[in-house]
């Protein structure tokens, strides 16, 4: 069996630093190019293809010509009041948090 694994393309979040999480921003043009190039990258034909029900990772999964099957456990981590949000912009304790993410509980988010 062989399992490929693929991150979404560019968003103006990710391409901002900004944490995304389960915040549904859409790829940008740049995201959009990052996608199709995988078609010929990442060619199939595969025995199945999930991806997160999110917009950006159902638009990567038909960009690159996959059929995938949106999924919602698939979602990133849900970063709650950080979403959208900078590290230069954080408090001290929540960038400490971060950096030992193991024992993390975004607020408003989950654990």
């Amino acid at each position: 069996m062989i399992l490929r694994l693929v991150r979404h393309g560019e968003t103006d979040w990710s391409a901002e630093r900004r944490y995304t999480g389960r915040s549904n921003v859409g790829l940008n043009s740049v995201g959009r190019r990052q996608a199709a190039a995988l078609a010929v990258i990442a060619a199939g034909p595969y025995d199945s293809v999930w991806c997160s029900d999110l917009g950006r990772c159902v638009e990567t999964a038909t960009l690159m010509e996959a059929e995938a099957t949106p999924t919602p456990e698939l979602r990133e981590f849900d970063f709650g009041e950080i979403e959208g949000r900078r590290w230069p912009d954080l408090d001290e304790a929540t960038q400490r948090g971060l950096l030992d993410f193991d024992g993390f509980v975004a607020p408003g988010g989950e654990s």
